[in-house]
C-alpha cells in the first residue's frame, strides 16, 4: 500500500424557495487511511445542518475504505455524534498504523446524505 494523500472538502446545501444554498461544509485532507478535519462550519438558520454533514461525511469515509478519522479538537457536539478523545501515545500508533494503507475519498459530483447515511445504517 502506497498511502495516497490529497486534500477535499464535502458540503451540504439545502434547497429553498430561491434555489440551493451551502448550509455546512468541511475541508480536510487525507493521508492513508486517515482523514483529517482542518475546519468546518454549519449555519446557525439551518438547524442541524452540520450534524448532517458530519454524519454523511463519516459514513462516506467508511464507504471508502477510511479507519480513522481525526475530527481536532473535543467539543461536546462532536461528542454527541460518538467522537471520542484519544490518548496522544494512542494516536501516534492510530497514525502509524493506517497512513500507509490506501484510501480513496475520489467524488465527483452531488449525493443525497440521507442516502449515504441510510447506506451504512443498512449493511
Amino acid at each position: 500500500a502506497t498511502g495516497g494523500r490529497t486534500t477535499g472538502g464535502a458540503d451540504v446545501h439545502a434547497r429553498g424557495a430561491s434555489g440551493m444554498k451551502l448550509v455546512a461544509g468541511e475541508i480536510g485532507y487525507t493521508v492513508g487511511a486517515i482523514y483529517t478535519s482542518l475546519t468546518g462550519f454549519a449555519d446557525d438558520a439551518h438547524a442541524g445542518a452540520g450534524t448532517v454533514q458530519l454524519s454523511a461525511l463519516g459514513a462516506l469515509l467508511l464507504s471508502r475504505g477510511f479507519y480513522y478519522v481525526d475530527f481536532g479538537m473535543v467539543m461536546a457536539y462532536k461528542q454527541q455524534l460518538g467522537a471520542t478523545a484519544v490518548p496522544r501515545a494512542h494516536y501516534l500508533q492510530l497514525q502509524r498504523r493506517f497512513r500507509a494503507l490506501d484510501a480513496a475519498l475520489s467524488l465527483i459530483g452531488c449525493v443525497n446524505a440521507q442516502d449515504v447515511i441510510k447506506g451504512l445504517q443498512s449493511s
